[in-house]
């Protein structure tokens, strides 16, 4: 099982008069998310949202942008 996050913001309309295809939809402020949240990798994700939201670096980018580093790192020893 999976679960679909999606970033919006509610512009009108009473959230109570929902169609099916929203009735399981949380509409939430960001200061509420992590304590509905109860997987490490779901609170990740929405860690790192935040810090992208912010134009910060996230966790993966991070590792990516380490793990490049190294593989650079080695590449470059053996072959040069």
């Amino acid at each position: 099982m999976y679960y679909c996050y999606y970033i919006a913001e509610r512009t009108g309309g009473n959230p109570a008069a929902f169609g099916i295809e929203s009735q399981s939809v949380k509409l939430v402020p960001e200061s509420m998310v992590p304590s509905l949240l109860n997987k490490a990798v779901d609170k990740d994700v929405f860690s790192d949202l935040v810090l992208k939201l912010e134009g910060k670096q996230t966790s993966w980018e991070a590792k990516v942008l380490k793990d490049s580093a190294e593989k650079w790192l080695v590449s470059k020893k053996v072959t040069g």
